[in-house]
């Protein structure tokens, strides 16, 4: 009988490396890392790092490699913790998505483009506490709605947030601005659930 452990380990040998999204030859199993429309983005070298921070959405997506791993369960909204369990996974358009089941996997494989839409906009202050969530690592969780991708402070947030999507999003804390590039904070997701 395989041990968990065992079977994480097996798992991590099958998966296709990340590449660094500016020299995509290059995989990177460390360096400089980046926060980007809920996904994290590792630069090869220090000579990357402008250029990825001066252009994110140039090289956020792409066709020949995968070049970052989205955060949250683009099906359900809900932050990962990728260490905990070995999660199911699929690379589309340049990035990693994990899942917190098969069947949300299944899901998302019969309309990817629904659930990969990054919006323009976000709020990095959750809607239903107003608390200012220190970049999307620190984020338990998001919903989008009218072109604004809303981030949550904790799990307790985000049921809320899914009933009263409008709601929040309309008469919230929550204030939208521009996706942004910032560095990557090795967020825990779960801070605030204690």
């Amino acid at each position: 009988m395989l041990t968990s452990t065992l079977i994480v380990a097996l798992l991590a040998q099958k998966s296709e490396p990340i590449y660094c999204p500016v020299m995509t030859d290059k995989a990177v199993t460390s360096g400089q890392a980046f926060e980007y429309g809920g996904a994290k983005y590792t630069v090869c070298c220090g000579g990357c790092a402008p250029a990825f921070k001066a252009q994110p959405k140039k090289y956020a997506t792409n066709d020949k490699a995968t070049v970052g791993e989205f955060l949250f369960d683009p099906v359900s909204g809900a932050r990962l913790d990728w260490s905990k369990t070995a999660l199911p996974s699929t690379d589309y358009k340049g990035l990693r998505y994990r899942f917190a089941s098969k069947e949300n996997q299944a899901i998302f494989a019969k309309e990817p483009a629904k659930f990969t839409k990054t919006p323009e906009k976000e709020s990095l202050v959750c809607p239903i506490s107003g608390e200012d969530i220190d970049g999307t690592s620190n984020a338990a969780g998001y919903v989008d709605f009218k072109g604004v991708r809303y981030y949550v402070c904790c799990t307790g947030c985000l049921p809320e947030l899914k009933e009263a999507t409008e709601k929040y999003a309309t008469t919230g804390k929550g204030k939208p601005t521009p996706v942004a590039v910032g560095p990557w904070k090795d967020g825990k997701a779960f801070a605030h659930d204690k």
